[in-house]
């Protein structure tokens, strides 16, 4: 990595539009843009298979045209700041689609990552409590459809007013276990 006088130079030199500046400069902090990313994600990320460090880069980029020397900040503090905020801009942007890659972590053993595994398995057991509650509900609307009960009924001869919290799913499952 450059030390701070060269860091300024080739930053100066890079917004004054020397591309071979930006480049050295770019290319000198790949591992500073990796690290600040791997932390952010809180997994290691590698260059060829990860959205997360193209994000990096290109804030990394925008860094080097926003930076101001005069507002006193050292300007990998600010690129940090700059990686970081586009990184959370990617993750909202992405949240809406979750996404499990496909390749493994380490492709020459051929393992997934324990963040693979745990996601995975959340995700079962989210499906297997979601299938659960179903089949307790359809028998707990069985049973009551044998006296003659509906949920409709349940809920008119219900006291108003006494819980204003939303039960969750699990406390449902829970009560019509005992």
């Amino acid at each position: 990595m450059m030390q701070g006088l060269q860091i300024k130079e080739n930053l100066l030199t890079a917004q004054e539009g020397d591309t071979l500046a930006r480049e050295e400069l770019i290319k000198s902090h790949k591992h500073f843009m990796a690290k600040v990313s791997s932390r952010i994600c809180n997994r290691y990320l590698t260059w060829d298979n990860d959205d997360e460090l193209s994000i990096a880069l290109m804030a990394f980029n925008e860094a080097i045209d926003h930076f101001d020397p005069q507002e006193g900040a050292e300007f990998l503090s600010f690129a940090q700041t700059v990686i970081h905020r586009r990184l959370v801009d990617y993750f909202r942007k992405e949240g809406k689609h979750q996404h499990l890659p496909l390749t493994p972590m380490n492709p020459e053993d051929e393992e997934l990552s324990g963040y693979d595994i745990n996601i995975s398995q959340e995700q079962y057991y989210e499906e297997q409590g979601n299938t659960q509650f179903t089949e307790v509900m359809e028998d707990y609307v069985r049973v009551l459809s044998e006296y003659g009960v509906s949920l409709d009924d349940l809920v008119k001869a219900s006291p108003k007013g006494m819980c204003k919290r939303p039960i969750s799913s699990f406390e449902v499952t829970s009560i019509c276990r005992q």
